[in-house]
């Protein structure tokens, strides 16, 4: 942690979050923490005391997007007092010195943010910590795959997985807080459990806490965020389709690449034939399973008949949701040295390609949503319009008009909506 400077009792806060569900996870759980010590979230238009900046640096783009959001806040609020955490700050104190950050907090020093700013723990009364409808509950960190391009592992650190109970105790607390759905988060949350025997003497993993919290807890909905392939075991597959509607049959696991050329340089742990038999085997299991991806374009040496590989492969799974991602050029990573450099123009072809693509695959299957009755959490009101919206269990946002009253009364909760047609992002219905 760097402090350059500071500011005495401060009363307001605000916290901006870029990058991953891990981030938004921790940044709910700093503005709780906040909260309880007496600080409140700033209204809007008002200036706040300090804001707080959690940053992400997985692409260059990441990285760019952090100093301009950095430079905009400072430039609008030159009287806050900044600090800056996530994993932009590893390799990026120079740049947050020269602009003035106050604070400079590394991600292993995240919970300690109240004590860094020189808050008493106190416990403040009527408290009220802003967060997400769909409660996100980090329960683990770290990631030593070390796959080429990613510069994760040296941002992030080793393998680290919240204990069982703290778990348990918070998912009942989501529930007592009006929750009906918690989303499992982490950098690689199927290694969920490994580094727990060395630390705690407990074991486990992935399987077995969602178990648990199905056992022990009456949470309405349990959603796992990003899954790799290789760590979709059967007896995941199996509580997911014997889960009687508490675990979202949807899944999110990064393709990346079609190729297996490419997967092999990328140090993916898995070939296309692996990844495509698991999917089937998944598909067989569940058949209302709900599949979403990562892809990369443009990685070193990708030729055209690579790139025509995942393509295929895409369209073969029929992913209802692509995040398509530009290579990007990182220093310590292994490929950064790597021979083979694809033209800009070429790599921005092929990320049109695929969003393209990707687009057209969602369009479709929201078209095949109309007419059955969803079950989308209560996430957000729109007052323009009077409308309602949140997501799915199918990862889709749905739309509904509900007065606000009502939507008070029912944000982070299930609701009904019999769905009808594609609407924006997402698609409309009618509240039952």
């Amino acid at each position: 942690m760097v402090k350059t400077t500071g500011k005495k009792n401060p009363s307001s806060f605000y916290i901006y979050t870029l990058g991953c569900k891990t981030n938004q996870s921790e940044s709910d759980g700093i503005s709780r923490e906040l909260s309880v010590r007496g600080l409140k979230p700033a209204s809007p238009g008002v200036t706040p005391d300090v804001i707080i900046i959690n940053t992400c640096t997985v692409t260059a783009a990441a990285d760019k997007k952090a100093r301009q959001s950095i430079r905009r806040l400072k430039r609008r609020f030159p009287d806050s007092v900044f600090l800056v955490t996530g994993c932009f700050t590893v390799f990026n104190k120079g740049f947050l010195k020269k602009n003035g950050i106050g604070y400079i907090v590394e991600n292993n020093m995240k919970s300690e943010i109240p004590e860094i700013l020189g808050l008493q723990n106190r416990l403040a009364k009527n408290h009220t910590a802003p967060g997400h409808s769909r409660a996100l509950l980090k329960i683990q960190d770290g990631c030593e795959q070390k796959c080429s391009y990613c510069i994760v592992p040296f941002v992030r650190g080793n393998y680290w997985s919240k204990p069982y109970r703290d778990i348990i105790d918070e998912v009942i607390r989501f529930e007592e807080e009006g929750h009906d759905e918690i989303v499992l988060t982490g950098i690689h949350i199927g290694k969920y459990g490994v580094d727990l025997s060395r630390v705690t003497g407990e074991t486990g993993n992935l399987a077995g806490l969602v178990s648990k919290i199905l056992e022990d807890t009456s949470i309405k909905r349990i959603r796992l965020s990003s899954l790799e392939i290789n760590e979709l075991t059967s007896d995941i597959i199996d509580l997911m389709s014997a889960g009687k509607g508490r675990i979202a049959r949807h899944l999110h696991i990064p393709l990346q690449s079609g190729s297996d050329t490419v997967l092999k340089k990328m140090n993916r742990p898995y070939n296309r034939q692996y990844f495509l038999e698991k999917i089937k085997k998944v598909k067989k299991a569940i058949p209302d399973i709900v599949l979403t991806t990562d892809v990369i374009v443009g990685f070193p040496g990708e030729t055209g008949e690579d790139f025509s590989q995942t393509i295929n492969i895409i369209e073969d799974i029929f992913f209802s949701k692509i995040h398509v991602f530009k290579y990007s050029v990182r220093e310590n990573t292994s490929s950064f040295l790597m021979d083979g450099r694809i033209d800009e123009k070429e790599i921005n072809s092929r990320s049109e390609k695929v969003r393209k693509l990707g687009n057209d695959l969602r369009m479709k299957f929201i078209g095949t949503l109309a007419g059955r009755l969803l079950g989308p959490v209560c996430e957000e009101y729109d007052a323009r319009n009077g409308m309602v919206h949140g997501i799915s269990e199918q990862y889709v946002r749905v739309y509904a008009e509900l007065e606000y009253d009502s939507f008070v009364k029912k944000r982070g909760r299930i609701i009904k909506v019999l769905a009808k047609n594609p609407y924006l992002d997402g698609i409309n219905g009618t509240v039952l």
